[in-house]
């Protein structure tokens, strides 16, 4: 099915816009207080 092709084309690309995001967010929060904010 096309269908499903897409949809797990969709989980790729949202799991890599994650991890990078994650990364950033490491990066940034490394010299700060480790403080959660929800």
């Amino acid at each position: 099915r096309s269908g499903y092709r897409e949809l797990s084309i969709n989980i790729d690309t949202g799991g890599l816009a994650a991890r990078r995001i994650l990364a950033r967010l490491a990066e940034e929060g490394a010299g700060a207080e480790p403080r959660v904010a929800r």
